[in-house]
This record gives C-alpha cells, sequence and structure tokens, in this order.
C-alpha cells in the first residue's frame, strides 16, 4: 500500500497546467457511431470451477458442439466442471477493416465460479440486427483468483468477469465518414468548456480559420478550409497534431471490484479529520476428547468430545489526523500513508469523505 501511495503522490505533482498535448488524445472524431456486438459461447480449460448441472444451458451447448463434431452423447448428464457458458461484448469503431482485432469482455452467465486459465472457443459476434460483424476466440484474462478447497476460499478480485485482449477479428469492414458535408467534428473525450475553447482557438490560429466553433462542452466543429478539399485526412491529421493545454476536473475515480483507487492532482480538501481503524475479534475452537476412567462400567461411560472455544479481540490503535482546508492529493496522500490503510480501506475514507462535503471533486465509481 505504501508504493501505491507513493506513486499516486508522484504522478499527481505534475498537474494538467504544465502539460500542452496533442489535440489527438483529447478528442475523437465523430466519424460515426459505434457499433456494439455480443454473442454467446463456450469458455473450456477450468479447472472445477465451472457451471454445475443446475445451469443446463452449458451442457445443451456443449452437447450441440460436440454433435457437430461427430460425437453423440445421447440424453446422458454429464459432469460441466471444466465448462463455463458466457456471454461476450465488443464495440466496433468506425473505419475498422476486416481482419482487426478489438478486445473483448468475457462475462460467466451461469454458477460458474471462476474464468481463471479458461480458453474462449470460436463464437460469432452479432449487432443489434442480427447480423454477424466478428468471431472471437483465446485465452482470458481475468487479472484474479477464486480458489475453493476444504469448505474454506480465497478470492482475488471479480473471477467471473475477463477480457481476450485482440480477441475478436472482423469479419467486415466497419464504416465511417472523415469530413461529412466538409464539416470536420471533434468530441472531447472529457467535455470541458475551456479545453473546448482552447481547441478552437488554437485550430483558427494555425489555419486562419474563423469556422472554427464550440458548440457545447463536447464537440467543437471546423469547416474544412478550400485549398484541403479532397484532401481531408491531411488536414485531419495536421489538425490532430496541434498543441493544446487541457483542463482537468477534479475526480476521484474508485473501482470496488478490484480495490483500485486513482486521484487526480485537481483534488482539493476542506477541513476535516480522519480517523480510521478496524476491530479484529478471532474465535478458535480446538475439541478436547474425555476418555472415562479406568475400570468405569462401559454401559454408564463413554468417550465425549467438548469443543474448548477461545476468542481474542484486538483494536487496532491509529490517531486523528487532520486536513486543512485546500490541502491538495499530495497531503491526502501523506495522510494516508501515515495511517496505513490498505486499498479497500482507502475506497472507504473516499466515500466518507464525499459524503462529509470534505472532498471537492467528483467521485466515480466503475
Amino acid at each position: 500500500m505504501k508504493h501505491f501511495l507513493s506513486l499516486l503522490l508522484l504522478t499527481s505533482a505534475l498537474t494538467a497546467a504544465d502539460l500542452n498535448v496533442p489535440v489527438r488524445d483529447l478528442v475523437g472524431l465523430d466519424n460515426g457511431p459505434v457499433n456494439y456486438v455480443f454473442g454467446y459461447g463456450l469458455v473450456v480449460g477450468l479447472d472445477g470451477s465451472g457451471d454445475s448441472r443446475q445451469a443446463l444451458f452449458a451442457q445443451q451447448s456443449l452437447k450441440s458442439m460436440l454433435r457437430r463434431l461427430g460425437v453423440e452423447l445421447g440424453e446422458a448428464q454429464f459432469q460441466t466442471k471444466n465448462v463455463a457458458g458466457v456471454m461476450l461484448t465488443a464495440s466496433l469503431r468506425p473505419f475498422g477493416r476486416a481482419g482487426d482485432a478489438v478486445d473483448l469482455t468475457v462475462s460467466a452467465l451461469g454458477d460458474c465460479r471462476s474464468l481463471h486459465g479458461g480458453m474462449l472457443l470460436q463464437t460469432p459476434l452479432q449487432d443489434a440486427a442480427g447480423s454477424v460483424r466478428a468471431i472471437a476466440q483465446g485465452p482470458l484474462s481475468i487479472g484474479g483468483f477464486n480458489v475453493q478447497s476444504g469448505g474454506g476460499s480465497v478470492q482475488k478480485n471479480h473471477a467471473t468477469v475477463g477480457r481476450v485482449p485482440n480477441g475478436a477479428v472482423l469479419t467486415n469492414h466497419v464504416e465511417g465518414v472523415v469530413a461529412p458535408g466538409g464539416i470536420v467534428s471533434l468530441r472531447l473525450l472529457n467535455p470541458d468548456y475551456g479545453t473546448a475553447i482552447r481547441i478552437a482557438d488554437a485550430i483558427k490560429d494555425a489555419f486562419g480559420l474563423e469556422a472554427a466553433a464550440v458548440m457545447d462542452p463536447q464537440r467543437v466543429t471546423v469547416r474544412v478550409p478550400l485549398e484541403y478539399l479532397g484532401r481531408e485526412t491531411l488536414f485531419v491529421a495536421r489538425l490532430e497534431a496541434l498543441r493544446v493545454r487541457p483542463d482537468q476536473r477534479a475526480r476521484v475515480v474508485i473501482n470496488e471490484r478490484t480495490g483500485t483507487v486513482v486521484v487526480n492532482g485537481n483534488v482539493r480538501l476542506l477541513p476535516v479529520a480522519i480517523a480510521h481503524g478496524g476491530l479484529r475479534i478471532e474465535v478458535s475452537t480446538t475439541p478436547l476428547i474425555s476418555q472415562p476412567g479406568p475400570f468405569t462400567d462401559g454401559s454408564n461411560a463413554s468417550t465425549v468430545v467438548v469443543p474448548d472455544t477461545a476468542m481474542n479481540v484486538e483494536e487496532e490503535q491509529k490517531q486523528l489526523a487532520l486536513l486543512e482546508a485546500g490541502d491538495s492529493v499530495q497531503d491526502l496522500v501523506k495522510v494516508l500513508n501515515a495511517l496505513q490503510v490498505t486499498p479497500r480501506d482507502l475506497i472507504a475514507i473516499m466515500q466518507a469523505l464525499k459524503e462529509a462535503g470534505a472532498l471537492l471533486a467528483e467521485l466515480e465509481t466503475m
């Protein structure tokens, strides 16, 4: 945790006010809608953590697949612990070409405990109209694990959702338009009026255009100059190379599924005191065997097991930390380092600061 907070401190030392970044890193071209595709498939190779017999669709899918491969199982029931039925989702951006690879998200559909180590079998992905747009296959990466044995379990992160990097291949082109009607529409990735105005000013200074207009915090429109008509791609390339200083909203992003917390450098705090500690209660039971004494009548005595229960209570001793008005993320990191909090504890502290009205930032939960 200490290394995590130290990294957070170093990355927040350089704020957006010190950077001039290319326009291409701040906007996306409005070239057409994003196409969402999905499909149903099977993940195999799981280590006994797949769907149980109650997930009938997994058995039916496996039978259907094996039947197409010439293996007939009849109506017999069988174990599918190494197989799981999953749903696949992906996003297809404009200008995708047949053969391009896109990332894929895989989610368990039944009572599968973990997708760790699984291999996704070949699966078609279709759009809302039912047309097949991509074919998916590949090994899963879940960034965690879920191990169960002897009635106990150990879990890290969310083990029933994973990704297959470059796991889907497009079967046909995804259409897009560079500058419909001679207008280039720039859509800001992080909507902000200040950044939008700076982008429009940079375009006017570079190309002498008065047609660059800020339509709203998320969109800047630019009319293609006469000398670039027919060469719109060249104009867009030079436009994206312009450098602009972006504004950055104060924001804290937390992912409770993975225990990840990201705090940007613009976060400020109102006066607040933070005390964080925990109560640990440990209960242990030791079975004691009591034997009857020697020469005891066996009809009136027997061996019994008597549980011996012990309880230990420990309360963490941590001091109260005080933050002044206007303290930055660096000050917050120092305080959290002093309190020696874990990522999970950090999430709880951030949520409590927001509820107390002391966190001057947007709190976003993934």
